[in-house]
């Protein structure tokens, strides 16, 4: 019986064309911003590339703003680290957005590493706040059965609204250090984007308030809630995140 034979190895061709690396990373001096990198809409990617960066006024505007709502919204007060206690770094995160006009808005925000926070330590339950599909297609049906009304609404710096219940401390943001306690780090009191707990924190603070505003929680989904009015008008609402739709008969 023949005994079968093995294909004769193909021998590997490399090109002999030229290799030149892409201009924008050319080490040429005549190109000012060959050493930044972008994403992919052109946004630095840290507090340095954004300084150097051609819109750096818009950026340090963007961070000012920032911080004024965290120092608004009391999210910290300065504190020394307690002996046994790590302090979590955190980072600046920037980006474009386009408004309805065709502007352009830059937009800074503060972010914990929260990659280095410890189960049992630094949290302890997380949960974020989506409403099940099933959940709007139910919602939808009412809609369109009953001819409601229909609104969608986000809300605006979500995860800063949460209160905090571990002892958590974070060092100052770069480029912010407050002159002569730079030594001291932040005792959050509120949540930050980049939080294990932030959504948790969240969602416990909008039930709350949705409670007080006498909605009735669903059981079969916790990010559903309703309300029914003294004229009979009833009002649907479910929670994703930081995005809400909203049903009525009437929105006045």
């Amino acid at each position: 019986m023949q005994q079968p034979t093995c294909p004769e190895t193909s021998v590997l061709r490399r090109s002999t064309r030229p290799r030149r690396p892409p201009q924008r990373l050319d080490p040429s001096p005549n190109i000012v911003h060959s050493h930044i990198l972008y994403t992919d809409a052109g946004e630095p990617e840290t507090l340095d590339e954004a300084r150097r960066d051609r819109s750096h006024d818009e950026w340090e505007q963007a961070m000012k703003d920032e911080m004024a709502s965290l120092q608004h919204n009391k999210t910290w007060e300065l504190a020394a680290l307690p002996e046994g206690k790590k302090a979590l770094l955190n980072k600046w995160v920037f980006r474009k957005k386009t408004e309805a006009d065709g502007s352009t808005r830059y937009k800074a925000r503060l972010v914990v590493k929260g990659y280095s926070q410890k189960e049992g330590i630094d949290y302890d339950e997380i949960f974020s706040p989506v409403v099940k599909m099933t959940s709007i297609r139910v919602l939808l049906s009412i809609v369109a059965a009953n001819d409601l009304h229909l609104e969608q609404l986000d809300v605006k710096t979500t995860f800063l609204h949460g209160d905090l219940e571990e002892e958590l401390y974070m060092v100052q943001p770069k480029g912010f250090e407050t002159k002569g306690k730079q030594q001291l780090v932040c005792k959050l009191k509120k949540s930050l984007y980049g939080l294990k707990q932030a959504p948790r924190q969240w969602y416990l603070k909008f039930d709350s308030f949705m409670l007080e505003q006498n909605f009735s929680r669903c059981e079969a989904d916790h990010c559903v809630y309703v309300k029914r009015y003294a004229n009979g008008d009833l009002v649907y609402l479910s929670l994703y995140v930081d995005g809400m739709l909203v049903a009525r008969q009437s929105m006045n």
